[in-house]
């Protein structure tokens, strides 16, 4: 049976779900997900600003506001290279809106490059964290890949534009699973106090438990969905001892099959 969580657990219902699914569970799933921020990071436009003004990268990040003010008109000339595809959405907002062009361009060069030194400062903490918690728990580990499907989860990539394909060379997925032991517990336990507090920059996601190789409980952080398969009633009843709220979920159409993981 195909349980659905009805809730976010937190605190002692939180804490009493981790306790009972490490004794429960012989491995730990952890996903390290590196792709929310590192197209971001790329720097795409601040890099054609600085080419288009001959200007380095690190003045135009610090200095952004001074650039597109001083230097408008030229980078006004080469907007159609510089935004893009985004350049459509601007002059639909303009003949929606009634803004001037001029003030909604400038808005948004500058949401883009904010963007962007915001994505590549989360990517270096996200990296930093990555090789803090994946040299804690070394020891520990069972098995990583690097393909972008795991439990409840696939992404998929538009293929037909380069800029996917630019870091094919560069793991953007991290699939760590952790044999369960009081380790994993205590971080679990101390770190967050809700089940769906796992997220980047600085922890793993989609946290998931496995017995055997199958998948009992996983988590999609970022859609705030925990799901618990079920196989009997007792273990139908020790989970409403612990106080979690679950409802029969009949609109899910994994199988077995699905569920397993070769460890």
């Amino acid at each position: 049976m195909i349980c659905i969580i009805k809730e976010n657990p937190k605190h002692k219902k939180y804490r009493n779900l981790i306790t009972y699914s490490i004794k429960k569970s012989d491995v730990v799933m952890f996903v390290f997900r590196r792709d929310r921020y590192i197209k971001c990071a790329n720097y795409d436009i601040i890099n054609k600003i600085s080419n288009i003004l001959n200007v380095p990268i690190e003045d135009i990040e610090s200095n952004y506001i001074k650039y597109i003010n001083h230097e408008y008109k030229n980078l006004y000339n080469n907007i159609h290279l510089i935004l893009g595809k985004q350049l459509n959405l601007v002059y639909a907002l303009h003949k929606e809106s009634k803004i001037e062009i001029d003030k909604l361009i400038k808005e948004r060069l500058i949401y883009n490059i904010e963007e962007e030194i915001k994505a590549k400062k989360n990517l270096l903490l996200q990296e930093k964290s990555i090789g803090s918690l994946k040299e804690k728990f070394k020891k520990y580990l069972i098995k990583e890949r690097h393909n972008p499907r795991w439990i409840g989860t696939e992404v998929y990539m538009n293929t037909n534009q380069g800029e996917s394909l630019k870091y094919k060379e560069q793991y953007l997925y991290d699939i760590c699973f952790y044999r369960a032991c009081p380790e994993i517990e205590e971080f679990l336990l101390h770190t967050v106090d809700s089940l769906y507090d796992f997220k980047p920059p600085y922890l793993p996601e989609d946290i998931s438990f496995f017995k055997e190789g199958y998948c009992w409980l996983n988590t999609i952080t970022h859609e705030k969905i925990g799901y618990i398969y079920i196989k009997d009633i007792n273990e139908y009843k020790d989970i409403i001892d612990i106080g979690i709220k679950i409802e029969k979920y009949d609109n899910c159409n994994q199988n077995d099959e699905e569920l397993y993981e070769n460890y």
